[in-house]
């Protein structure tokens, strides 16, 4: 994979990561922070609310699992993200852990969002 490839894989999830916090933004401006108490005189209201928090629940599960697993998988092999390709470097200031803890960083931050 070239690094023209890598960056345009990086920005993508970028933008994807942006547009999450975004609607999460504006779903929580909209729904939460605007929260009107209204009487309820029945409980039916609670039926549509549990049916959807079981579809809500089987159709993330998945996600949440493979995100677990990234995460996991950064903190039980930190030497995976050193950096590559030294013998092609010419400067003798650079070593394997230049950026390093962004890199680390990043490929857990992708996990937990």
């Amino acid at each position: 994979m070239t690094e023209k490839e890598k960056d345009g894989i990086f920005f993508g999830l970028c933008i994807v990561i942006g547009i999450q916090l975004m609607t999460v933004f504006l779903i929580a401006n909209e729904f939460v922070f605007s929260i009107v108490p209204v009487p309820v005189k029945t409980y039916w209201i609670l039926v549509p609310r549990i049916i959807s928090s079981f579809y809500m629940h089987s159709t993330l599960a998945a996600e949440i699992t493979n995100g677990l697993d990234t995460m996991k998988y950064v903190v039980n092999h930190p030497g995976h993200f050193m950096r590559r390709g030294l013998e092609d470097d010419d400067s003798e200031r650079t070593s394997k852990e230049d950026g390093w803890y962004i890199r680390f960083t990043y490929a857990f931050l992708l996990g937990f969002i």
